[in-house]
């Protein structure tokens, strides 16, 4: 009888560790395991689809058997990645349909203006939005996000296998590969063609099947401006402004910035003030970074990526509705910027 008691106040004991009070008094088990989702550790840390050394492609099968190989050349996006937290990777990416290229100059152009294949010019887009991930053991993921072709807009999911290791190029970049495959019917994005290609051959296939593989090798890339600081030679303007905005001053610095921008021979390219940010912003100079961004967007209007870095700073401040505003601004400039599409998913969450 005592053991039996003994026992039973052990195993009282060990549930009260795993048991938290709520604000409102009530008990919650504790879950320890659980990876909790927190935006601010991705403040900062998104990573840009480097599209010249990625690979969106796509391969269907012609008269049953013949694969017809195709890429997209042109498209851009945005990844929020963490290696610690696989079940909060969001990542989109926006794809423009004209850049289609399987090879033959009449078969991609017959694809983007012909009657029953993508309808590029009501259609421009094709794009996918993460709404949730899902880590898997082997340290391999999956994406389910809105995918959106021809006017059409599905849910659907992605596996990824286990992304590379952080590593370094040459020009002080972190970068992280990620490579994923899914098959998709033509016909549910009202990719058809024509009632031809719905012939049914002698063996009882069609002349083009409507499964069609895709495939996708993904390479992105974030500045390490610290590292791209440490390169700079003491006379360069950027690290002459930065020097500046840390020993004198925002006033010091816009001051100097100024003269530069009004003398054709030393102005700043749109480039070069987002580096001078960016490397405020990793010196956790939060406001003068914010300043200076206010500033590009002066001098470049047309530039989204000035409102963009200005919401980024805002975050850091903890003022998250003025960085909406600085994301929705962004969206005006470029209805397809992706960056901040995913800025404000981020804060939805």
């Amino acid at each position: 009888m005592k053991i039996l008691l003994l026992l039973l106040l052990a195993l009282a004991l060990f549930s009260c560790k795993n048991e938290t009070v709520s604000e409102d008094g009530n008990n919650e088990v504790a879950d320890a395991g659980m990876d909790r989702f927190n935006p601010a550790q991705f403040i900062g840390k998104d990573y840009i689809i480097d599209d010249q050394h990625s690979y969106i492609g796509f391969k269907i099968k012609y008269f049953g058997f013949s694969p017809v190989r195709g890429r997209f050349d042109t498209f851009n996006g945005s990844v929020f990645y963490d290696s610690d937290h696989l079940s909060h990777v969001d990542i989109s990416v926006v794809i423009d349909v004209n850049s289609i290229n399987t090879g033959n100059e009449r078969r991609d152009n017959d694809l983007i203006t012909s009657d029953g294949w993508f309808k590029e010019k009501e259609f421009p887009k094709i794009s996918f939005e993460t709404i949730s991930s899902e880590a898997n053991g082997d340290g391999s993921f999956q994406l389910t996000g809105h995918f959106s072709m021809n006017g059409v807009t599905k849910e659907l999911t992605i596996p990824f296998g286990i992304p590379t290791a952080i590593s370094h190029d040459w020009a002080a970049n972190e970068q992280v590969d990620y490579s994923g495959k899914i098959t998709l019917k033509r016909k549910d994005y009202n990719v058809m063609g024509g009632d031809f290609w719905d012939t049914v051959l002698e063996d009882g296939l069609t002349q083009l099947s409507d499964e069609v593989e895709i495939e996708l090798d993904i390479h992105t890339r974030r500045g390490d401006y610290q590292a791209r600081y440490d390169q700079l030679e003491n006379d360069n303007v950027r690290k002459v402004l930065i020097d500046l905005f840390k020993a004198e001053g925002t006033e010091a610095a816009l001051t100097k910035l100024e003269i530069l921008q009004h003398t054709e021979e030393t102005a700043l390219s749109a480039g070069a003030l987002n580096t001078i940010g960016k490397t405020l912003l990793e010196w956790e100079m939060y406001s003068e970074a914010y300043t200076l961004f206010e500033k590009g967007s002066t001098f470049f209007p047309d530039k989204s990526l000035f409102h963009n870095n200005q919401g980024i700073a805002n975050l850091y401040l903890n003022r998250p509705e003025v960085a909406k505003k600085n994301f929705l601004t962004a969206l005006i400039i470029d209805s397809f910027n992706i960056r901040a599409k995913s800025y404000l998913r981020l804060l939805e969450k």
